[in-house]
């Protein structure tokens, strides 16, 4: 029986799931707007003409000038990533009792507590529902602290981020706050330093970048400004330094070609604090187990009902009733699994600001 309801379920969910996938397909295309990686410098130039690129050596392009960098900002608007929505404390804590299996153990201890108001003697019922209030009080609190911890680690991948980075405009060698950066800027890239955005390098001189942030590479890659061949995604270009990725050894240019939300990290970002665009595996799977414990949980508790009935020839039908449903509840749903797959994501969270590991979000 189980089997054919989670048939069931899965038949429900499909038309929805393949509504979306290919929206999410193109979502995940994080990449997939991106050219400058195929471009040689001379292309770059011609297509960033604002930046005075000089092809033949490219560390002496003089940028844009400072009215062109201007236009740009107006029209771009600053180089930083919309912070994730914030939540209060209350709110937050709120939210976790809106958990089905929380919902459903909320009922069994109303049931209970019913049961107990119409037959006071049968003191076991006041007890149980005492029992499964604190329990939905304490693994709340629990969930609350977990799902705050996580929230943290989220927020101080910010840290990520560069405060100034070094911008020639106008032929000037200028020192700027990240936030100022503009498409078409050409950036300069030292060692100890973070790039500011997404930048199509056109000169390096053994350059190295540490890159685990996007593409989960452990080790320094050696970057290029060579152009990359027909098929190579910008992931495998290596001439294209992504926002974020820090500067190991030697030092480079590169032409600022995205800023802001519409760089990789920005992209990835959104992906994880927009949750209008579909939902995550993660989610899809635990939807599904909720709507299988429910739907167990309620024909159970038929069951226990109608067995309870016939042997006891229906006399004390209401408290059958509640009886028959309150034990397929609690037998049913798993009380510590919200708590744990929010305790699972937190240790993750963690080990993935250890890592810089926005690549795993």
């Amino acid at each position: 029986m189980f089997k054919w309801i989670k048939q069931k379920l899965r038949g429900l969910e499909t038309a929805d799931q393949e509504k979306k996938a290919e929206s999410m397909e193109s979502t995940r295309n994080l990449g997939g707007t991106f050219t400058e990686h195929q471009m040689d410098v001379s292309q770059l130039g011609k297509m960033y003409p604002n930046s005075n690129v000089n092809p033949s050596l490219p560390d002496r392009s003089t940028g844009l000038s400072a009215k062109d960098a201007q236009v740009r900002f107006e029209l771009d608007g600053p180089n930083i990533l919309t912070p994730p929505k914030e939540i209060s404390n209350l709110k937050l804590l709120l939210k976790q009792f809106l958990n089905v299996f929380w919902l459903l153990q909320i009922a069994a201890g109303i049931l209970s507590l019913i049961t107990y108001i119409v037959d006071p003697s049968v003191m076991y019922n006041l007890w149980i529902a005492i029992l499964l209030f604190g329990i939905v009080i304490i693994m709340c609190v629990v969930q609350f602290f977990e799902e705050k911890k996580a929230l943290a680690v989220i927020k101080a991948f910010s840290q990520l981020l560069p405060v100034k980075c070094t911008v020639i405009r106008g032929g000037q060698t200028l020192t700027l706050e990240a936030d100022q950066i503009v498409v078409g800027d050409i950036v300069a890239i030292k060692t100890g330093s973070r790039v500011p955005a997404d930048l199509r390098l056109i000169h390096t001189v053994d350059l190295k970048l540490e890159t685990s942030s996007i593409t989960g590479e452990s080790e320094p890659i050696e970057f290029t400004s060579d152009k990359a061949g027909e098929g190579v995604t910008v992931f495998d270009s290596c001439n294209v330094a992504f926002n974020g990725s820090f500067c190991v050894e030697g030092e480079g240019y590169g032409i600022a070609i995205r800023t802001a939300e519409r760089t990789i990290i920005g992209q990835i970002a959104s992906l994880t604090t927009d949750q209008s665009t579909g939902k995550s595996t993660l989610d899809i799977e635990v939807h599904r187990f909720v709507k299988l414990v429910t739907v167990a949980a309620i024909i159970v508790g038929i069951t226990v009902f109608l067995i309870g009935g016939f042997i006891q020839h229906w006399k004390n039908v209401s408290n059958l009733f509640m009886n028959g449903f309150l034990v397929a509840i609690i037998s049913t749903v798993p009380q510590g699994l919200p708590t744990t797959v929010s305790s699972e994501l937190t240790i993750i969270a963690h080990r993935m600001a250890k890592k810089n590991g926005y690549h795993t979000l």
